[in-house]
């Protein structure tokens, strides 16, 4: 049963690691994403069957960047959401807040996908040195202050103008990294704006939503040329739904144990995470 075969249970197995750690941090997941997907298309793309829009069918190299960023987006949208629906229910869920980071991120997002979706405009190396250069700085961040004892425990409080400003600068970073904006939006709201670390996850997440369902849409609908064989545009459901399936079960718990977590598990897990996909893409440990 095709289902049963190693690949498949795998991918699942990455779906739950990815899942729950996308919940725990608060940042949809892409940290593992954007490094797996790296590694998978660079082992099977050039086995992969590409059907163009005339039906015809030829191969074709796919472990392009475009492809890891489509489908990291599309793994960081069902991530984030499902965090985001579990976030709700525990009554940890600010929808000002999200509206002003998710909405403008999602408008900037859109804008560099199609800019970068033109020939030359984006390659492997230069996404790997953008991925690394980015992680350093901000992880140093989180780590300098992460929610300090005057941490703000009402949201409401934050001024508008720096909540759509780091919206606008985690749309771009999702759009060119794959990450889904969190490596954004959790740095500067509990490093800069010095928001809770546990109400920094909730905006994160919530804000993931909007903007990955931008990013979703366009990678699915714009680029009908050519797609992978039973894909959507550049969204291939062979391997996104075993993952999909871990990363339901599994987000859900990360956002529960995250509550529950004191604030240095936190961070060491943000540098562990972080520094395994800074070596993923620069070194190919797998793959």
């Amino acid at each position: 049963m095709h289902w049963l075969q190693i690949e498949n249970l795998q991918l699942l197995g990455a779906g739950l690691l990815s899942g729950f750690l996308g919940g725990f941090l608060g940042v949809g997941g892409g940290i593992v994403f954007v490094p797996l997907l790296t590694a998978w298309f660079a082992l099977n793309g050039a086995q992969l069957v590409v059907a163009a829009s005339d039906g015809s069918l030829g191969s074709a190299s796919v472990d392009g960047v475009l492809w890891v960023i489509a489908n990291s987006l599309f793994l960081t949208l069902i991530s984030a959401l499902s965090g985001s629906w579990k976030q709700y229910r525990m009554g940890n869920f600010h929808l000002r807040e999200v509206l002003l980071v998710g909405l403008p991120g999602g408008l900037s997002g859109l804008l560099t996908s199609a800019l970068i979706a033109r020939p030359g405009m984006y390659d492997r190396r230069s996404f790997a040195l953008f991925f690394s250069l980015l992680m350093v700085p901000l992880l140093w961040r989180v780590f300098r202050s992460g929610g300090p004892e005057g941490a703000k425990e009402d949201t409401s409080r934050v001024a508008a103008r720096p909540l759509w400003l780091s919206g606008l600068a985690s749309g771009v970073v999702s759009a060119l990294s794959g990450l889904g904006g969190g490596v954004v939006v959790v740095p500067v709201l509990s490093g800069i704006l010095k928001i809770s670390l546990s109400k920094t996850a909730s905006i994160s997440l919530g804000s993931i939503v909007l903007m990955s369902v931008f990013h979703s849409l366009w990678y699915a609908l714009a680029f009908p040329s050519a797609s992978l064989q039973g894909g959507w545009g550049m969204l291939y459901p062979p391997v996104l739904l075993p993952l999909v399936v871990g990363i339901l079960l599994a987000a859900p718990w990360g956002v529960q144990l995250h509550q529950s977590s004191p604030r240095w598990a936190i961070k060491l897990c943000l540098l562990l995470v972080f520094s395994l996909a800074i070596l993923q893409l620069n070194f190919r440990l797998i793959g």
